[in-house]
């Protein structure tokens, strides 16, 4: 204490002469006796005020005195030295005034130190707030710096405060509520919250105020009854759309939907009135559940259904919920996509390209709802509307497809299709033209079972990647249909053969054996006179980018083997697990790409050795062929084919010969017809291949290339101007333009929209909102926003606002104004805000 008064007496001395000292309660004594002050006399006024006054006016008239008297300051009347007193300074000892001191502050801030004295006793807090402090501050200004300090709030802003004291509450802690109590601030904070967002209650406190928000923000979304106060609402949805704020949000939400039995009260509403319902997790629940009803049924279109999830982006819980949201997307697209195709196959040849141009899409859209379906782990919502997706591609579309292409393959004679690449073309066409001319490389990458319709899905995602291009082309694969034929196919050769070796089947390229990459190796170098080589994906991935540079420097044709939808699917214990397999092979795949690309590839080719059926259900006694396949020599089967001598034919069962399949040799072979399986213990039965179903055979060819010039952008979005300026009321409507569709180059677009006066602040809600569009219709990549004015407004009337679209800084929480159309902010400010 002894060095903070002689700090304060430093201070004064700097600005005055002569200090009085009125000790009223004469326990400073031992103080002013032992305190020190460089330049300055100490003396003691007891009824010697004549001499005294004499002396520091006439006899030492520039000396510095500090006068110090053991008792209270006497009555003006009773003071005879009050004129020298008034033209000089006092330093007062009262906690009050000694605080008043330190920080520096005028009398006008005593009232604050008096009230709240609880809180600058405690040096730390007063510290704090000096650093805040402003000279210019109001005694409320002052109350709320003192509620940042003791709540540790982002800012004095009362909304910040309030978010501080939620994450308290979220915490099941009420060290903050107390400490303002404590502090005699708690009273301010509730006439605060009062004034800003019509918050009353016989006992304020933070739990009150929570529940009391989240049930008005509820109602007011449910009944559109407008009981919420604007500036409560804007809070409400800031807080909800800091995620610095999520957790303390969703806790609460959550205690809250339990408390107030949201869950019962929204069995009132049906969920299209709960679109822009953001406040309970049960919301979501809700309209999800309603939505897989409706697109089971078939009473939402696609459109609306698309909207609702699109609005639903905007609910805290939308991460937690986006695979069941995406599984519901997809369904209604696979049921729209399926109700408008038509199956209709003319030949081999029609089938194949009405396969490879848009009917593959029904089997990718089937892939990616059983994805995240599977992801969403939410089976008791989504069960149903699996089962009627699941029934509808095996009965409406599986079976109707094959069965119509069946009947051409039942009359063909060969396996060959007028005007398709065959598999057995492959190098021929893909890789001869390249190896042909000096110093030209081919990589090629052949990921087994990667049939057509995830080859398209992965070419679409290499097309967004920056500087890359790719496109597919359709082959028609060899039959069998199975690993060992179609990746000996991939290879240069003039004859393919099979032989039965320890009970199995391996293809000899020009009769050499073609299994394990040593064959395979040999066979390149053979056949090409080039540097070939072949090796593991797994092993080029392990690779430095020195070792893999110097691997494409030292060879002209690479073969990349990647395994890892079949190595999966092949299983009958993960199966089911095959569309994981896929959206793994996508990152694989994509990596080993752009690694490719580092090491000086320029000429890239993804292909596989045969597609597959895959349904995610156990299958019906009727999916499997009452027929066992027989013969004199069956020297390999599986579940969709049969490789033997002197086979037995049954209608059930396909039959060709070698050469009808352009092998050498003379076996025989069997396909169960249409998606039917063979019986055969020990092997799965969702995944299968072998056969001849247009999604075992039709395969693909992806050819991509590396630009030397970015060319992925963001899509442009633009306010659209109305004819008058003005905001006239609480609110506006604003028109956001898309002035493109969405694509593989040009990518979506996140922007944040509120109004802002001119120097930055908010003056109104906001909103996140994606631009994502794809329709090539200008009228439907409009939204409309309605932005309600908050009462921070009102500093800013009669003045230039602005209607500004931010964007987040990638990776970091910086935004930057992307667009900004001006306003002249002109009402009338006598009333509350409109709702």
């Amino acid at each position: 204490m002894n060095e903070k008064i002689k700090q304060t007496l430093d201070r004064l001395f700097e600005q005055h002469r002569i200090i009085f000292w009125y000790d009223g309660q004469k326990e400073l004594r031992v103080v002013f006796d032992q305190v020190q002050l460089d330049g300055v006399e100490k003396v003691e006024l007891a009824n010697n005020e004549f001499g005294l006054k004499y002396h520091i006016l006439c006899e030492a008239p520039r000396q510095k005195f500090l006068i110090y008297h053991a008792g209270a300051q006497p009555a003006d009347q009773d003071n005879w030295m009050l004129d020298v007193m008034l033209s000089h300074g006092q330093f007062r000892t009262d906690r009050v005034s000694i605080t008043l001191s330190q920080l520096d502050w005028g009398p006008e801030y005593a009232a604050v130190v008096e009230q709240h004295s609880a809180f600058f006793r405690e040096s730390k807090w007063v510290e704090s707030l000096k650093r805040r402090f402003d000279k210019q501050d109001s005694l409320d200004e002052v109350r709320l710096k003192m509620l940042q300090v003791c709540t540790h709030s982002s800012s004095s802003q009362l909304d910040n405060i309030l978010e501080a004291l939620l994450g308290d509450l979220a915490d099941n802690i009420d060290d903050k509520e107390v400490l303002l109590a404590r502090c005699e601030l708690d009273g301010f904070l509730w006439k605060q919250v009062q004034r800003h967002y019509d918050y009353t209650s016989p006992t304020p406190n933070i739990k009150d105020f929570a529940i009391e928000l989240f049930k008005r923000v509820y109602a007011m979304g449910v009944t559109a009854e407008p009981n919420l106060h604007p500036k409560m609402g804007i809070f409400f949805q800031r807080w909800r759309n800091n995620s610095t704020q999520s957790t303390s949000f969703k806790t609460l939400a959550t205690r809250f939907e339990e408390l107030l039995n949201i869950t019962h009260d929204l069995e009132h509403y049906d969920y299209h009135a709960l679109t822009e319902v953001y406040c309970y997790q049960a919301i979501d629940l809700k309209i999800m559940e309603g939505l897989v009803r409706a697109v089971r049924e078939q009473t939402i279109g696609t459109q609306d259904c698309e909207d609702i999830i699109a609005h639903r982006q905007n609910s805290v819980w939308y991460t937690e919920w986006k695979d069941l949201y995406l599984a519901i997307k997809l369904g209604a697209q696979f049921i729209n996509t399926l109700e408008s195709t038509n199956l209709f196959i003319s030949s081999l040849e029609d089938g194949i390209q009405k396969y490879s141009k848009s009917w593959y899409l029904i089997d990718q859209l089937y892939r990616q709802f059983t994805y995240h379906a599977r992801h969403s782990h939410q089976r008791t919502i989504i069960e149903n509307l699996q089962t009627r997706i699941d029934n509808l591609y095996t009965n409406n579309y599986l079976l109707p497809l094959n069965e119509g292409w069946q009947h051409f393959v039942d009359e063909a004679t060969s396996w060959h299709v007028r005007d398709v690449t065959e598999q057995t073309m492959f190098f021929s066409e893909y890789i001869t033209p390249y190896s042909m001319r000096p110093n030209k490389k081919i990589f090629v990458i052949i990921s087994d079972a990667l049939r057509y319709e995830v080859a398209v899905e992965m070419a679409k995602q290499i097309r967004q990647e920056n500087r890359y291009d790719a496109e597919v082309e359709a082959m028609l694969s060899v039959l069998p249909s199975y690993t060992q034929l179609g990746m000996a196919a991939l290879l240069p050769h003039d004859t393919l053969s099979i032989t039965a070796e320890k009970g199995a089947s391996v293809v000899f390229v020009d009769g050499q054996s073609s299994q394990g990459l040593e064959n395979r190796n040999m066979i390149l170098s053979k056949r090409t006179g080039r540097r070939g080589v072949a090796l593991q994906s797994e092993d080029f991935s392990k690779m430095d980018i020195h070792e893999a540079r110097a691997l494409s420097r030292d060879h002209d044709i690479i073969y990349l083997y990647h395994n890892r939808i079949d190595s999966v699917g092949d299983k009958r214990d993960s199966e089911e697990r095959v569309v994981e397999a896929v959206e793994d092979s996508f990152k694989d795949l994509i990596q080993l790409i752009k690694k490719l690309a580092n090491a000086n590839a320029n000429n890239i080719l993804v292909t596989t050795d045969h597609g597959f059926l895959y349904q995610d259900h156990d299958l019906e006694e009727s999916d499997y062929l009452s027929v066992a396949p027989s013969g004199h020599n069956i020297i390999d089967s599986d579940r969709r084919f049969v490789i033997g001598r002197q086979l037995h034919q049954h209608p059930s069962l396909k039959y060709f010969t070698s050469a009808q399949l352009n092998l050498t040799g003379d076996l025989e072979f069997q396909f169960p017809r249409s998606i039917n399986r063979l019986r055969k213990k020990g092997s799965g039965s969702r995944y299968v291949h072998g056969g001849a179903t247009l999604q075992e055979v039709v395969i693909p060819v992806i050819k991509i290339n590396k630009k030397r010039i970015n060319d992925v952008r963001r899509v442009e979005v633009s306010i659209v101007s109305r004819m008058n300026q003005l905001i006239t009321s609480g609110q506006i409507t604003v028109k956001l333009y898309q002035k493109e569709p969405v694509t593989e180059k040009v990518q979506a677009r996140e922007l944040q929209i509120g109004i802002y006066s001119a120097n930055g602040t908010l003056i109104s809600d906001s909103y996140t909102l994606a631009f994502d569009m794809t329709s090539t219709n200008d009228r439907e990549r409009e939204k409309t926003v309605r932005l309600i004015l908050s009462k921070d407004a009102t500093e800013f009337n009669n003045q230039s606002v602005y209607v500004r679209l931010m964007e987040r800084v990638s990776g970091t929480s910086h935004d930057f104004v992307y667009g900004s159309l001006q306003y002249t902010l002109r009402r009338s400010f006598t009333s509350d805000f409109d709702l």
